[in-house]
């Protein structure tokens, strides 16, 4: 059985909080801010992917039946899929490519399922992502253009590990990230 991908745990996580139509699950999709910022997706490939979920167990589809209108397809998670959302969500993201795009689904739905589960999931990364910049720190004998890359990748390694303590602050209520509209180091 293939494993779902990033945005199919996405799909899960709506459905974690209760059944929902196709065109109720892909709206709150697409309005949830977070989610539509990570990955952009056509409604038509939303839907692909909400099939391709019930076929591999994770999403069953009830058949409700409207007056004057044609039946509606509501979909819920099963616990198949429950037990893999809560898998997927509190495991740290083991590769920094996909960092950026995984790590933020995964926080939004773990801070609303599990909060205690949302703090050892940022600390957790936090030392995942340390071990990368050791891995990339004990590398140093490039030069020239194979330097530059590397302090590219180790900048980019040590903004990983700073936004996930505005991460922990986030979740114990110490900041407010974005409150005042402002992306730092950019004037408004």
């Amino acid at each position: 059985m293939d494993e779902p991908v990033s945005i199919e745990f996405a799909i899960l996580g709506l459905l974690y909080e209760g059944p929902l139509h196709g065109y109720e699950l892909y709206r709150r999709y697409a309005g949830r801010s977070g989610l539509s910022v990570v990955w952009k997706v056509k409604r038509s490939r939303f839907y692909a992917l909400l099939a391709r979920l019930g076929r591999l167990g994770l999403v069953a589809m009830d058949v409700r039946e409207q007056a004057g209108r044609p039946p509606r397809k509501v979909f819920r998670l099963t616990p198949e899929g429950q037990a893999a959302l809560r898998a997927w969500m509190t495991e740290p993201v083991a590769d920094s490519r996909a960092f950026r795009v995984e790590f933020p689904a995964k926080l939004y739905f773990c801070a609303r399922v599990d909060p205690p589960a949302a703090r050892r999931l940022v600390s957790e990364q936090k030392a995942v992502c340390d071990a990368w910049l050791r891995l990339r720190r004990l590398e140093s004998g490039d030069r020239g253009f194979e330097a530059l890359i590397r302090r590219f990748r180790t900048g980019q390694l040590a903004a990983m590990t700073a936004w996930l303590s505005d991460c922990e602050a986030y979740l114990d209520g110490r900041t407010d990230p974005g409150a005042a509209g402002e992306i730092p180091g950019r004037p408004l």
